[in-house]
């Protein structure tokens, strides 16, 4: 089984009808793209999606990360920023999927958003002010396949 922090972000067609359309994998990818930014931007000020500071780092941590020149404050769940240049996107019509590309820093991730052995840090998924950013987006976009499937 794959250790992996996943989350999808899909269209849905209007039900009870035959109305169809498509939104293309190309603009998917920039949705997922811009959601990827807004979920690192939002870590990197130390904001988890509830909105709230993150934990504080331990006392042995900040000492290890301050030694190494790094910022300690506001906890940013960034040392060399490997875990958040691992997200990618992988887009189709109608869908994109935002996950870490490598297993060690997904490891990581879910780690700081479950809580497993140190604070949680919930810092993948999007706040409400983000997720109606993306919603924005994606109504955009369907507007937009709707428009040239006619």
């Amino acid at each position: 089984a794959r250790n992996v922090v996943k989350m999808k972000i899909d269209t849905i067609s209007v039900p009870r009808t035959n109305f169809r359309f498509s939104v293309s994998a190309s603009a998917m990818k920039k949705i997922g793209d811009e959601a990827v930014r807004m979920m690192i931007d939002r870590t990197k000020k130390g904001i988890d999606i509830d909105g709230m500071p993150f934990a504080s780092y331990s006392p042995q941590y900040i000492k290890y990360k301050g030694e190494a020149g790094r910022v300690t404050d506001p906890v940013n769940l960034q040392f060399n920023g490997e875990m958040h240049r691992s997200m990618v996107v992988v887009a189709t019509n109608n869908n994109a999927n935002i996950s870490y590309g490598d297993r060690q820093r997904a490891l990581i991730a879910l780690y700081h958003q479950t809580g497993n052995g140190q604070p949680q840090r919930k810092h993948f998924g999007f706040t409400s002010d983000q997720a109606r950013r993306i919603m924005d987006m994606l109504t955009d976009a369907i507007r937009k396949a709707v428009k040239s499937d006619k």
